[in-house]
Parts: C-alpha cells; sequence; structure tokens
C-alpha cells in the first residue's frame, strides 16, 4: 500500500506534467508555450501560481506578487505588481533589478528573436527572484527613489510644474504609506 507521501508526490507530478509547456500551433499558443518553458521555474522552485495566458499576457502569482508577462513581436514587457496595490504602482522588470544595481540590458533585445528574449530574461530574474518575492523589502524604497530620480530630471529641465501634474498620484501613493 502506497504512503500518503508517495500518493501526494504522484498527484503533484500529475498536476505539474499537465501545466508544463506544450507544443501548440497558433501563434498565441507559441509565446504562451515561450513563457512557460523560461518562467516555469517560478512555479516549480518558489511556489508561484501560473494564471495562464490571456489578452496577450501571462501571470505567476505569489501571496504577494504577480510577475506578468506580455510578448509583443521580439521584445517581452514584464511587470511586478504588488498584490492589494493599485496597478499604477507596478514596476517593470528592469526597475526592479536597476534598485538592486543589477546590470541587465547589455544586448539589442530587437536583434534577437522573442523566444531568445523570454529566456534571456528569466536568466535576469532567476537569480534575484528570493529578493524580489521579498517584497516588504524594497517596494517602498524602489518607488521612492524612482520617484525622486525622475523629479531631479524634471527639475533640471525646468518642468517642476509638470512633473508635480504628471505624477501627484505617485507623491500621494508614497506619502500615505510614509515614503514621502
Amino acid at each position: 500500500m502506497e504512503n500518503t507521501f508517495g500518493k501526494v508526490k504522484k498527484r503533484l507530478l500529475h498536476i505539474t506534467e499537465t501545466e508544463k509547456p506544450h507544443e501548440t500551433s497558433t501563434a498565441s499558443d507559441q509565446r504562451e508555450h515561450w513563457i512557460k518553458q523560461a518562467f516555469w521555474f517560478l512555479v516549480e522552485e518558489y511556489n508561484f501560481r501560473y494564471d495562464g495566458y490571456s489578452e496577450g499576457h501571462s501571470d505567476f502569482v505569489s501571496e504577494k506578487l504577480r510577475i506578468r508577462i506580455e510578448p509583443s513581436r521580439k521584445t517581452p514587457y514584464s511587470y511586478i505588481y504588488r498584490i492589494g496595490e493599485p496597478d499604477f504602482t507596478r514596476l517593470t522588470l528592469f526597475q526592479v533589478l536597476h534598485h538592486y544595481d543589477v546590470k541587465t540590458l547589455d544586448m539589442d533585445l530587437q536583434a534577437h528573436s522573442l523566444e531568445y528574449n523570454l529566456n534571456y530574461l528569466a536568466k535576469l530574474i532567476k537569480p534575484h527572484i528570493h529578493r524580489i518575492n521579498n517584497v516588504d523589502e524594497w517596494w517602498l524604497l524602489a518607488h521612492r527613489s524612482r520617484f525622486i530620480a525622475i523629479m531631479k530630471e524634471y527639475s533640471d529641465e525646468g518642468q517642476m510644474d509638470v512633473f508635480l501634474s504628471d505624477h501627484k498620484e505617485l507623491y500621494e501613493y508614497l506619502k500615505s504609506k510614509g515614503a514621502m
């Protein structure tokens, strides 16, 4: 008789096998296949849930984060959302990696295929996912430093009035969280 652990393991293997990337024929199915192939480590190693491919994007969701991958013709866009926070507070993967001083773009993404670029993004995020997933430590700091950098650019160009109107929502958000 198989023990409980063996039954659970067998069930998890079945679920994993049915959710793993598979060959498909349409362009959107191919995009989803490449996304799952590149980012499936989020599910297998970090307990993210895969919410499928719809409306041109795939979401990987943890208790505190949603990582959205939006493939275009060649360049995938990647966004980090904090669960429970307004969508306007989303950050790009590159903004988050910049917060950690991680060197990111050392190549022209347009010179490569979408499949190659998805794998490149996955390789960028994988060594840092444990820090990214610990969102409480960096979320407000990343937003605050980004806000200050943008404010400096506008200030240097003598456009503070434009800055204040364009970024009021983010300022109010940071102020309400005690980050300003």
